[in-house]
């Protein structure tokens, strides 16, 4: 079963229940009407199992931490024979139970919350030697999400996909893995169920209360990464290019840590047709002037110590080299605008706007030269 949908067993505190999770000083200091994103009352937001533990995913404790301390935890209708382990590292937990043998039933007894979930077990199987490309989206038009896996599958030899879907309203989960299906050279693809508060994204201040993309990272190292030949991590709007024509799995391989970061380009969001849906193929345009874009990774799995959390920008305690020869370009005009306002749209000025040479190759190569010139270069043969 290489395509299908991935579920998930959470923990929440019942909202009749007074009790919350602590909001941070710096997730304070954002606009008030932001914290309607915050997450207060998620414990764990999957279990499964994975080796000789039960892992726990889900948000930082902070103050809930004091009462499952105190909790009773059955597996399968037997009290724990250990502690939990439980354990904040910045955004997101890393806690397990200790087993000896997979489980099947996890239940939790305490104060704050009673509950028996099921406990997933852990996917290594379906991504197993694959090169896979990751990525946490939400509303994407469809077709965008087809065109960036055909992109990486024809230019960086992707094989299999794994997206998390933050609760899309604008379709099912069955209409992203139907879309994949299409995708020629994907040998594999899971949508996984992540229906969590994306977290206050007031710009400024930080992503401090942004729990649900670092959850989902460590989540998808452990259930369904462990073994995967490569990893890219990139969203739906960003394109790799590199500059030697090699795939970024190759310069990952050449990596002495097994990793490497790449820098970013934005793309401006030229004009279009009025009645055209954006495609990643119509924009090649960058400003020189406009600054970089924050780093994204690619590496290898079982490479990468278990400490080493992996982060949306970087890796936790390990210094991966940026590499020279490989760049995404994040495309404006690709985007639902979810975290700010990226939708005004450019007219072409050839005093600001210069031709992604590298991206345009690619582009081409993954989906065929264009047919049509688009309004900026009708106005570049204006100018010349």
């Amino acid at each position: 079963m290489n395509f299908y949908i991935a579920d998930v067993s959470s923990i929440f505190i019942p909202e009749a229940l007074d009790v919350r999770r602590n909001v941070r000083k710096s997730v304070r200091r954002g606009n008030p009407a932001d914290l309607k994103r915050y997450d207060y009352r998620g414990i764990f937001y999957d279990v499964f199992n994975f080796k000789d533990k039960i892992i726990l995913a889900g948000p930082p404790l902070y103050n809930l931490a004091k009462e499952l301390r105190s909790a009773e935890f059955l597996i399968d209708g037997v009290p724990a024979l250990q502690e939990p382990v439980l354990e904040d590292i910045r955004r997101t937990q890393r806690s397990h139970l200790w087993t000896q043998r997979p489980a099947k039933i996890l239940e939790l007894h305490s104060d704050i919350v009673r509950s028996a979930v099921r406990v997933n077990g852990a996917d290594t199987d379906t991504f197993k030697g694959r090169r896979v490309l990751m990525t946490l989206s939400k509303n994407n038009d469809l077709h965008w999400i087809s065109d960036w896996a055909r992109y990486y599958v024809k230019e960086h030899e992707v094989d299999a996909v794994l997206i998390y879907d933050n609760a899309s309203d604008r379709y099912r989960l069955r209409d992203i893995l139907a879309e994949l299906r299409q995708v020629d050279g994907l040998a594999a693809a899971v949508v996984v169920h992540w229906p969590y508060f994306y977290g206050p994204q007031t710009r400024g201040i930080g992503p401090f209360g942004n729990f649900c993309q670092a959850t989902m990272l460590e989540h998808a190292r452990r259930r369904f990464l462990s073994e995967a030949a490569g990893v890219i991590n990139a969203d739906i709007d960003e394109l790799a290019v590199t500059q030697d024509g090699r795939s970024v799995f190759e310069h990952v391989g050449d990596s002495a840590l097994g990793g490497i970061l790449f820098a970013g380009r934005w793309i401006e969001a030229t004009e279009l047709p009025a009645d055209r849906t954006p495609r990643h193929s119509d924009y090649d345009l960058f400003n020189p002037d406009t600054d970089a874009c924050a780093t994204k990774w690619a590496l290898i799995p079982s490479r990468i110590e278990e400490k080493c959390a992996w982060r949306t920008h970087w890796i936790q305690d390990l210094q991966l080299p940026t590499s020279p020869a490989v760049q995404f370009r994040h495309l404006k005009g690709i985007n639902t605008n979810w975290q700010f306002d990226r939708s005004r749209v450019v007219k072409y000025d050839p005093a600001r706007h210069v031709r992604d040479e590298p991206l345009r190759a690619a582009l081409d190569r993954a989906f065929g030269e264009r047919d049509e010139r688009l309004p900026q270069e009708l106005a570049m043969s204006d100018a010349v």
